[in-house]
């Protein structure tokens, strides 16, 4: 049987992406920044992770219910971009994109902030 959050992450991966190419995802098991693909959707995300030789690595999925905020937190940002974390994942991301997650997420939450 489906949990709760399993059939959102599944409703809300039918719902027009925005798809960030060229970011960097931390992966705690490597210890070490990889090459990834970011896709926002919803309450919903997927970091697809490469290897150096740029086949996949692996995917992890994220959703945050739709009665909670997600945090966004700029952790260092200059000229060549920054370093954020979404809710508990790190991404390095080119000024652009930040701008895009910043955005995304702000809309996003909107809704949570205006009901509290």
């Amino acid at each position: 049987m489906k949990n709760d959050f399993v059939i959102q992450f599944e409703n809300e991966e039918k719902l027009p992406h925005t798809v960030l190419k060229n970011v960097k995802y931390y992966d705690e098991e490597e210890d070490m920044f990889c090459n990834a693909v970011l896709e926002l959707f919803g309450h919903s995300r997927k970091t697809t992770i490469y290897k150096p030789d740029g086949n996949i690595r692996k995917e992890n999925k994220s959703v945050t219910s739709k009665h909670s905020e997600i945090i966004v937190r700029i952790l260092q940002k200059d000229m060549d971009g920054s370093v954020l974390t979404i809710q508990d994942d790190k991404y390095i991301m080119d000024l652009e994109n930040t701008d895009v997650v910043i955005e995304f997420y702000n809309e996003l939450n909107k809704d949570f902030i205006n009901n509290h």
